[in-house]
Formats: structure tokens, C-alpha cells, sequence
């Protein structure tokens, strides 16, 4: 499977940052699905390459890649898993040590509401929405931006919300959610983000 540095970038958003956290400080790949989180979202990306399921890299390993330069191979030959970049390969065990959580369990099944904007609209109203400051964590509530009863729109971290848009690199979005204290699910075709509420 040859990955681009963009989409590896892509891919490298809701990764955990946190290496003392093993289980999701790594992507995992699913069949055609590559998912990463930090526990406040949850990205999955499909992509066209069948990997065993339950493969998994260290983010560390990836971001050793990207400094490498060129694009990125990744082989999944019986046991570990072989990142090979020019003339460097990277070894990586098939068993980092850390199970991945239970992705699917995480994503909402059907939800109240949705609605279905472009991902220009989305970011600007995120931008225009007044925030709170909680906890160092800016919160918004898209009351105004999304047709919901009123106090029934959701309520997340902009930042989080405006990087599901990016990663999805989609012009239209839909939105899902059920209320303010439910997960809200980005999705585009070909990517779904969840990302947890914050209270407001």
C-alpha cells in the first residue's frame, strides 16, 4: 500500500499525541478502513488496500516515516509490519503491546437529527459562532447553524469540529447528532468522524 505524506498527514489527525496511552497512540487498520483516535474523536478513513485486520503503527513510527522524505510503503507480510521509505524500511511488531479500543461500539447508530452543509459553511459558522472557554477547551454550540428544536443543537469543541472538516477533505458534510450531550458525527463519503459533546 504506497501512502502520500498528505494522506498519512490526513490520517495522523485524531491520532493520540500521548505515547504514556499505547492503545491509541497508533493507527489501526480494519480491512479497508484506517481509524485513529485520541479518546475526544474518533476518525475513520476508508481506503482502497485490504491490510490484516487488526494491523497497527505507532504514530511515532509514522511521523519517522514522514521525516524520511518520498512516499511511504506499508507491507504486512506474516508477523510485523514494514514501512519502507526510498532506501529505509521501518520494522514495526505486529503486537505493539496495546489493543485498540472497540471502535465501532463508538460510533452513534441512528441519531435524531442531520443536516447536510458544505464544508466552507461549516467552518465559517464555527468561526462566527460565539465560544465559551472551558477548561482551556473552546466550546460552541451550532444552535443557528444547524435546524435543530431549540436547545437541541450540539454542543463540541471548535477545534475538533474544524479539524474533522479538513481531514475529511470534502466540499459537502453532513452533520448527525441526537442532542446536545451525544457524539456528533462527521461524514462525508469514504470518511466518518465522531467527535464527543462538551458541556456548555
Amino acid at each position: 500500500m504506497i501512502v502520500t505524506k498528505k494522506i498519512l498527514r490526513q490520517w495522523l489527525v485524531a491520532c493520540s499525541k500521548d505515547d504514556f496511552r499505547p492503545g491509541i497512540h497508533q493507527l489501526y487498520f480494519d480491512k479497508n478502513k484506517i481509524v485513529a483516535t485520541d479518546g475526544h474523536r474518533l476518525h475513520v478513513h476508508d481506503y482502497d488496500h485490504d491490510l490484516p485486520v487488526g494491523t497497527r503503527i505507532p504514530r511515532r513510527v509514522l511521523e519517522a516515516a514522514m521525516l524520511l522524505g518520498g512516499v511511504i510503503e506499508i507491507n504486512v507480510p506474516i508477523g510485523d509490519t514494514e514501512l519502507s521509505v526510498g532506501k529505509h524500511i521501518l520494522i514495526t511488531p505486529a503486537d505493539t503491546g496495546a489493543d485498540f479500543p472497540p471502535w465501532r461500539q463508538v460510533v452513534p447508530g441512528t441519531q435524531a437529527y442531520s443536516t447536510e452543509l458544505t464544508a466552507r459553511a461549516l467552518l465559517q459558522a464555527v468561526e462566527d459562532t460565539p465560544t465559551q472557554t472551558i477548561n482551556s477547551v473552546v466550546a460552541i454550540t451550532l444552535e443557528g447553524v444547524v435546524e435543530a428544536h431549540p436547545g437541541d443543537a450540539p454542543h463540541a469543541n471548535a477545534n475538533l469540529i474544524k479539524d474533522a472538516v479538513k481531514a475529511s477533505g470534502a466540499g459537502m458534510i453532513t452533520l448527525r447528532w441526537s442532542d446536545p450531550l451525544d457524539p456528533i458525527v462527521v461524514e462525508v463519503e469514504g470518511f466518518l468522524a465522531v467527535v464527543m459533546p462538551c458541556r456548555v
